[in-house]
């Protein structure tokens, strides 16, 4: 039986970066430029790992990249918001952004339309 996922951090040229597993096998790392010490890097990435965690347990892969994206940027109160909103999607009082139908103008998706401006 595999073991369970923790989260990890490290140093690379002067710079951290938290870890986390998103899929069996499969890591992915990321620069946590709030975190000034390996240790809060540490900290930080057990918090991303715990989201993912529950985001997995729940069903919702297709939250994990978007979570990451904003747990790797955000400050302590950004987290606990975060974990807030992770908390209310996967207990079903809130429906997960990421399954919201894009925006519609004229029957065409947002990203056609911006695609049909100047370059």
């Amino acid at each position: 039986m595999p073991r369970k996922a923790e989260g990890g951090a490290f140093e690379d040229r002067g710079k951290l970066f938290a870890r986390v597993t998103v899929a069996p096998k499969k890591r992915e790392a990321v620069l946590v430029p709030t975190c000034a010490t390996l240790f809060a890097a540490h900290a930080r990435a057990r918090k991303i790992q715990a989201l993912v965690d529950r985001l997995r347990e729940t069903g919702h892969q297709r939250g994990i990249e978007k979570t990451i994206e904003e747990a790797w940027a955000a400050d302590d109160q950004g987290m606990r918001r975060l974990e807030q909103s992770i908390e209310r999607i996967v207990t079903g009082k809130e429906p997960p952004p990421w399954d919201r139908p894009a925006i519609a103008v004229d029957s065409e998706t947002f990203e056609a339309f911006a695609m049909m401006g100047p370059r």
